[in-house]
């Protein structure tokens, strides 16, 4: 069994504070991918929005810089088939919250 360690020295902020970042995870090797997974979600849920879909919440600015255009491009869009019918089909798409707004 083999840990991981990933280090990030990237939170340098002197504009707000005049303090140098440094961050750590470690993690066993058995769940690389379950932590690959949750960083993309993560990633998709803070910075990708298509507004003309309903998606229109803030993002966090420093994730969407970083991420948007990747996640655009990686994006599936296509035709989707049910029934005999074809539709059009996206792999991200926004579900409206089945519990009412600000409940989780």
């Amino acid at each position: 069994m083999a840990w991981l360690l990933f280090l990030d020295e990237s939170g340098h902020d002197h504009k707000q504070m005049p303090y140098e970042v440094r961050g750590g995870i470690a993690f066993q090797d058995s769940q690389l991918w379950s932590f690959s997974a949750d960083l993309c979600i993560y990633c998709v849920n803070w910075c990708f929005r298509l507004p003309s879909q309903g998606m229109n919440e803030p993002v966090r600015e420093e994730i969407r810089f970083e991420f948007f255009d990747w996640l655009r491009d990686l994006q599936y869009h296509g035709a989707g088939y049910r029934d005999g019918e074809v539709f059009e089909s996206w792999g991200i798409f926004f579900v409206p919250n089945p519990y009412g707004a600000g409940r989780a």
